[in-house]
């Protein structure tokens, strides 16, 4: 898709701004940069490939701009979110929530997706769909059946599947 594009290292901020984004597009980043080292080793070991990170991006939170929705120990629910001038972290254990740009701005790629035949109405119905999962657990050692702990793949994954795109590159019934 030629709306898709990739941020690299000091343009990766100024891209969240990109009129080509769309509440629910997926954002992917090529490292995961955690509150705790231990964290940060956990995902080098368990999460192989290029992309270590994933989320939904939201054009506008509480008008203070853009954020990524995605499930971490950087997430922080909206009643929480203060745009760039929150600094706090959710802790290492982690929730579903919000998640400022600047600090995916600390990665040094990132890119933009938008899912392959959905308009603009199923992407926003996308995010409105994995915001009933904020304030969950975030585990990066859970099934993605489970409904109690969340990672950052498995909200983008079951927003979209509640559309009916399932987003596994072997998916059958991937449109």
């Amino acid at each position: 898709n030629s709306e898709n594009f990739r941020a690299v290292n000091n343009d990766i901020l100024g891209a969240f701004d990109d009129s080509r984004l769309r509440d629910g597009d997926v954002v992917l980043c090529s490292k995961y940069l955690s509150g705790t080292k231990m964290l940060n080793n956990m995902v080098s070991i368990f999460i192989s490939g290029e992309w270590k990170h994933a989320g939904l991006y939201v054009k506008s939170v509480k008008n203070s701009g853009p954020a990524i929705f995605s499930a971490s120990d950087q997430a922080v629910p909206l009643d929480e979110y203060n745009g760039d001038k929150a600094n706090r972290s959710a802790g290492a254990f982690g929730k579903v929530g919000y998640e400022k740009p600047s600090v995916w701005a600390t990665r040094n790629r990132v890119t933009f997706l938008k899912v392959t035949n959905a308009d603009d109405k199923t992407s926003n119905d996308a995010l409105e769909s994995a915001k009933k999962y904020e304030g969950r657990n975030f585990n990066l050692i859970t099934k993605r059946e489970s409904e109690d702990d969340w990672y950052c793949s498995k909200v983008v994954y079951r927003a979209w599947l509640e559309q009916g795109y399932n987003l596994e590159a072997d998916a059958d019934d991937n449109r």
